[in-house]
């Protein structure tokens, strides 16, 4: 089975999410490689070329489009063809892996990378909501979402794209390590559960008591399996997450430093500027000029 292991360089921007109905045709994609699109197929079916690949994408499939490609869409039984697509513009370094080649030590090692950044596994020849029920609740919330329309929604679908990939990822690594895991399932699935956590709640008080009782651990322990999985500690993640989404607000609305601290959680301005700069290497005013 092939994958695209897909690296976000650059903060990622929604150039579309929507549900599309499309008569017979063919098509070539934009030569667009700073974007990619999830794309689920409701009914009819499409096939997608690339120079490596050719994958014919059934209905009740889920699959990662890479732009600048040939695509031709096909009617089923004269109906047209129905899907949910969300296309995604950013800076992406892509590499190919096929399961079944390598070895446990690269296994483990794409498995330590995957966990740790920010980067995505995501099955070039598609997974099937039969087989992962996630897929279709998690697109129609991203279709939605209507950014652009008031402050907060872009980052709210941003944050759903993110937890849907990160889950298609956690499939896609079970299938490429054949059993074989660096983790044990329990500590990937509760560090999962803290990120989901952190997306729901960044902007009250979060702390790693209340989320180790919510599920029904000791701090300690969750701290450990977090660091363990993650590579960072859970207050770092959540800090970084805040500080990532409150850069967005500022880029994309132009807010005051204060109001983007407050919209993610965060009531000391003073504090905000100090590791705003410690994280991105400028101050908010240098950012701004250069935004």
């Amino acid at each position: 089975m092939l994958f695209y292991d897909i690296e976000l360089t650059t903060i990622p921007k929604i150039k579309y999410n929507c549900m599309a109905i499309a008569p017979s045709y063919k098509a070539e994609l934009p030569k667009n490689e700073g974007l990619f699109e999830l794309c689920y197929v409701v009914s009819g079916e499409f096939v997608y070329q690339s120079p490596s690949i050719t994958v014919a994408c059934e209905s009740g499939h889920i699959y990662p489009i890479l732009f600048g490609k040939k695509c031709e869409i096909y009617s089923e039984n004269d109906r047209p063809v129905k899907m949910y697509s969300v296309g995604i513009e950013c800076g992406l370094n892509v590499k190919t892996v096929r399961s079944g080649t390598l070895s446990d030590a690269e296994i483990r090692e794409l498995m330590t990378s995957l966990l740790a950044g920010n980067r995505f596994l995501l099955p070039a020849d598609g997974f099937s909501s039969d087989d992962f029920d996630f897929i279709v609740p998690y697109m129609k919330k991203i279709v939605s979402c209507t950014p652009g329309e008031r402050i907060g929604e872009e980052t709210h679908a941003l944050s759903l794209i993110i937890e849907f990939m990160s889950r298609i990822t956690k499939a896609s690594m079970d299938c490429v390590a054949f059993g074989t895991k660096a983790f044990s399932t329990s500590a990937i699935a509760y560090s999962e559960m803290a990120v989901s956590y952190i997306i729901k709640n960044y902007r009250k008080k979060i702390s790693v008591t209340d989320m180790a009782e919510e599920f029904g651990l000791t701090p300690n322990y969750l701290h450990a399996i977090f660091k363990q999985v993650k590579g960072v500690t859970i207050i770092d993640y959540l800090t970084k997450y805040r500080m990532d989404t409150a850069k967005t607000y500022i880029e994309r609305f132009g807010l005051k430093a204060y109001e983007a601290a407050e919209l993610v959680g965060i009531d000391d301005p003073a504090y905000f500027s100090r590791i705003f700069k410690k994280l991105y290497g400028k101050s908010i005013s240098e950012f701004k000029k250069g935004t």
